[in-house]
Formats: C-alpha cells, structure tokens, sequence
C-alpha cells in the first residue's frame, strides 16, 4: 500500500505508474470490507450455541481452501512473468482462478480470460504508457 501511493509520476497525466495500482488498492480493500462485514453478519445470525465453533466452521470451509489455492496460484502467475512474458501468464492465470471459484460456463471462461487480458494489455501498453513483458 505504501508503495502504490508513493510511486513518483513522470507523467504530466494523472495517469502515471502509480494510478492503476492505487484504484486496484482501493478496490480490494472496499470489497475486503464487504466481505469482512457479511461474514461477522453470518457469524452473529448462526442457528448455533457457540459463534467459535461457526467460525472455524467457515475458516475450515472450501472457501478457506480456495483461496489458498488462489494464493498459490497467485504466486505462480507472478512467477511466471519472468519466463513468459504478459499476455500468455494472464491467460492461464485467468483460466485456473475462475474453474478454482468454479465457474461452471467454458464460453465464459475463455472469452473473459482472453478479453480480460487483451483489455489489461491495452490499457497499460497505451493508456499508460507502460511497457509489459
């Protein structure tokens, strides 16, 4: 966080390197919250004699294990960079993380994971100005 909102622009545009990394970092944190405030609502509306036992219940959930495997897999994208490049990483990184959240429709995996990299492309390489590997 402190790096994204101390990234020096040399742009005369507020579009610098530091814009997009401060929306994603705004972004993330409003829908952590979000998330954060549904699950204390889930915890306090539990049909159960004690709210500990319902919250490891929804630590030890599959939800818990996907995100795991979303943190591995988070990894390995970031990994990969170095050996592949940009666009073919975020396709596959795409690919994996929507069957791990499962969405169920191929057509949607594929055109969202194809378009959404093409539009993250564009946007950096022309918007930006920024070059990706």
């Amino acid at each position: 966080m402190y790096l994204a909102f101390n990234l020096e622009s040399v742009s005369t545009t507020i579009y610098g390197p530091g814009f997009f990394p401060k929306i994603v970092l705004v972004a993330l944190g409003f829908f952590t919250l979000v998330l954060l405030i549904n699950t204390i609502k889930k915890i306090k509306n539990s049909n159960e004699k004690s709210d500990v036992k319902s919250f490891k219940r929804i630590l030890i959930s599959t939800i818990a294990k996907r995100v795991l495997l979303f943190i591995v897999l988070l990894i390995a994208y970031v990994t990969s960079f170095v050996y592949f490049g940009f666009l073919i990483p975020t396709v596959i990184f795409l690919i994996i993380a929507q069957i791990v959240f499962t969405v169920k429709k191929a057509y949607i995996i594929a055109l969202s994971s194809i378009a959404g990299s093409v539009i993250m492309y564009l946007l950096f390489v022309n918007l930006f100005n920024i070059p990706l590997p």
